[in-house]
Parts: structure tokens; C-alpha cells; sequence
């Protein structure tokens, strides 16, 4: 199986890590990344919605704004970067730059 965001094609296994990726290439996985966990925060959102019919009891609701990204940035010949700020990376969700609020 497996799983396409843009240009890649990414196994489906769970430890799966690209060996060699520049930076101009890893930013736009980090931004289907961002995409993917904005949507399952989004899908959680609709079942707990399903769930408040089917029950009286208390609501309880969550938002989020904050997403986690784990990133593994290496050269061209597969050795980790390290010792990256901030400002090394952008991150876009729908072409839009967002702010990276932690690091």
C-alpha cells in the first residue's frame, strides 16, 4: 500500500523514514502533514457531534489550534541536519504561510 502527497509515493509502513531529502522538499510533506492532522481533528469533531444526539448527558467540546510536526531533515548524502532554528522551515496550508508557534 502506498500513500501519495503530491510528487511522493510513501510506503505505508509505520517506520518509514525518507534517507534523502532536501529542505525544499521535505517542507511541502510537512504542510500534507499539517493537512492530514488538521482533518482528523476535524473528523474527531464530527463523531463526538454524532455522539451528543444519541445522548443527554454533558457537552463537551475542543478545539485546537496547535498541530505537532516531527521533522527528520537530511543532506544529500543521508546524514541527519542538525541544530536547525525556526527560521529554516515554513510551513503552508493552503499555500498559506503559517506561523510556527513552537519549537
Amino acid at each position: 500500500m502506498l500513500i501519495l502527497l503530491g510528487n511522493y509515493k510513501l510506503p505505508a509502513s509505520p517506520g518509514y523514514l525518507p534517507t534523502r531529502r532536501s529542505k525544499s522538499s521535505v517542507l511541502p510533506m510537512l504542510a500534507a502533514l499539517m493537512l492530514l492532522c488538521r482533518l482528523a481533528c476535524v473528523h474527531a469533531g464530527d463523531a463526538g457531534s454524532e455522539l451528543q444526539e444519541k445522548s443527554d448527558d454533558q457537552m463537551f467540546r475542543v478545539r485546537t489550534e496547535l498541530v505537532e510536526i516531527r521533522a527528520v531533515v537530511t543532506d544529500r548524502n543521508g546524514h541527519i541536519v542538525e541544530n536547525l532554528s525556526k527560521e529554516d522551515f515554513e510551513l503552508l496550508e493552503n499555500d498559506q504561510l503559517q506561523e510556527i508557534s513552537f519549537f
